[in-house]
């Protein structure tokens, strides 16, 4: 019987740490206020969400990435082919906490046509905690779509987030 406990125990509390470890790693940022995030252009100067993208009637694509991010490394060009493709008119933004040159040197690894910033805070302080995470926020800059991982774009709830127009 003791020995049931034990096994019962060690079951439960593994379960709590597989639990923990998958709400940590699966979960989207919540209440994430896109028009007044504060970021860092290439030249350093700072500015919010709002105002770095011009006024748009389009939905606008945010991806949350890292330059270390092996998932992100096969979702930002796999994005870029379906982007040409399905959706050209449509903003790709990708964000991230890193230094300058990390962001430099990631950039010209990728050589994708995206609209690049860092972010003023970290992806800690955002609720930011597994990448890639992708937005689709409608022209009000509200997010209409959330996910982590790599996106299914062709399903359609996808498509339709990304004909909403406002």
């Amino acid at each position: 019987m003791r020995k049931f406990f034990y096994l019962a125990t060690l079951f439960v509390i593994g379960a709590s740490v597989a639990g923990i470890y998958i709400y940590q790693k699966y979960r989207v940022a919540p209440g994430l206020r896109f028009a007044e995030l504060a970021l860092i252009a290439d030249n350093n100067e700072e500015r919010n969400f709002a105002t770095a993208l011009a006024p748009t009637v389009t939905p606008v694509i945010v991806v949350f990435a890292q330059s270390w991010c092996r998932d992100c490394d096969r979702e930002l060009p796999r994005l870029r082919r379906l982007h040409q493709a399905n959706f050209p008119q449509i903003p790709v933004i990708v964000l991230t906490d890193e230094d300058a040159v990390t962001l430099k040197m990631w950039r010209a690894r990728l050589n994708l046509p995206f609209i690049y910033y860092r972010t003023k805070k970290s992806f800690e302080e955002l609720g930011v905690h597994a990448y890639p995470t992708t937005y689709i926020l409608d022209a009000s800059l509200h997010a209409v779509y959330s996910k982590v991982g790599n996106v299914e774009w062709q399903r359609a709830g996808v498509k339709e987030a990304l004909n909403e127009k406002n």
